[in-house]
């Protein structure tokens, strides 16, 4: 069998560490951005009074804020792909030794962090981690209770960020019971447990804050819910937001930029799926019922999102954990020369749009929502 660049790349052992250190120079440019400016945001999302250039500091900027921030969400980013690779690892999802799952998941983190700092997809993003690789701790095994509420805790967390996140707990105990072959009495009240957890602490802190205070406590309680609900209830309709892409197109740079970056991670989606199940019954029982899983949540994701593209945001770092084991799948088991230059091909693609990244930031507002614009 001919061993192609992809099988090199995704055979070798240092593939997660020279993916660390090529796409470590994008992460400290990025982090430099924050530091200095306040801003790594390309010009379309820059605040208003950004009017000479993207990076001019914002009025309200703090620096040792920024500094927290920044340390905190390499953190988490680093905290994540260490999670993903012991997915990985405890399950065996590449039949072969090899760190292309981490490593594509590093890649498609790459193409989103420069211009987009979110503290919500950060979040979701661990969350989402660690609920994969807890629960696939818990396969066959329905007295993993500990597994499974621990997982179901890292959940709720995340839905103090992005309460929409909620709307995907039926759709984990379905896979608890059909997939994973989890789900018993005490597992399900297990999750419940996890989910109610966070909100207890919560709850318990805002109501010691209004004793402390001699006001009454019911009432933060009360509005904590209230506006809760109202965030977790929010819909509308995306007939606006796809008309202005479709109907009435304004494209500059900058907004093909965002496009590319968010469809990036979707087209990966898409080719990993379509490989994995043309080629899923060479991996094991096990393997095969996990990536049915992975594959249900993802696509499940990708609907809301385009469903709900408000939270594009969120859900994105949702998407990028579970397409990186499908798109690793297909560039570690393949070898034809077509896939081989498909892998090249969106390598290629990730370069540039991480490069473009890289430079947007730095182009006047008014030049970079000109360049392009048709």
């Amino acid at each position: 069998m001919i061993k192609r660049f992809q099988n090199k790349i995704a055979e070798s052992r240092f593939a997660l560490i020279a993916t660390i250190l090529l796409c470590l120079p994008a992460w400290l440019v990025s982090a430099w951005y924050m530091l200095a400016y306040g801003s790594c945001l390309i010009p379309e999302q820059s605040s208003p009074t950004h009017s000479l250039s993207p990076l001019t500091p914002h009025p309200t900027f703090n620096v040792q804020h920024s500094t927290s921030y920044v340390l905190l969400w390499g953190l988490l980013t680093l905290i994540s792909v260490f999670l993903i690779a012991e997915l990985n690892n405890r399950n065996a999802l590449i039949r072969i030794y090899s760190r292309m799952v981490s490593s594509c998941f590093l890649v498609m983190a790459t193409t989103l962090t420069i211009t987009h700092w979110s503290a919500e997809r950060n979040v979701v993003t661990l969350a989402t981690s660690l609920l994969f690789y807890l629960l696939f701790l818990t396969y066959q095994d329905r007295k993993a209770t500990g597994k499974v509420y621990y997982a179901f805790v890292s959940l709720s967390v995340a839905s103090i960020f992005f309460p929409q996140i909620l709307f995907f707990v039926p759709l984990l105990w379905l896979l608890m019971g059909t997939r994973l072959l989890s789900l018993s009495v005490k597992t399900f009240f297990a999750s419940i447990l996890g989910l109610i957890t966070p909100y207890w602490i919560i709850l318990a802190y805002k109501a010691w804050a209004s004793y402390a205070v001699d006001t009454d406590t019911l009432t933060p309680i009360k509005t904590f819910f209230t506006e809760y609900v109202a965030d977790i209830a929010q819909f509308h309709s995306p007939i606006p937001y796809y008309y202005s892409i479709f109907v009435q197109p304004s494209f500059s740079l900058c907004s093909i930029l965002h496009i590319a970056q968010y469809a990036l991670p979707i087209l990966c989606a898409i080719i990993g799926t379509v490989h994995y199940f043309r080629t899923k019954q060479q991996d094991h029982i096990k393997t095969q019922l996990l990536y049915e899983s992975i594959v249900v949540v993802n696509i499940a994701a990708i609907i809301f999102m385009l469903a709900q593209p408000q939270h594009i945001e969120s859900l994105i770092g949702m998407i990028i954990v579970t397409t990186a084991p499908l798109i690793a799948h297909f560039v570690a088991l393949t070898h034809t020369r077509w896939t081989n230059r498909l892998t090249k091909l969106l390598l290629f693609l990730a370069l540039t749009i991480t490069i473009l990244s890289l430079i947007a930031p730095l182009i006047p507002t008014e030049i970079c929502n000109s360049l392009l614009t048709f």
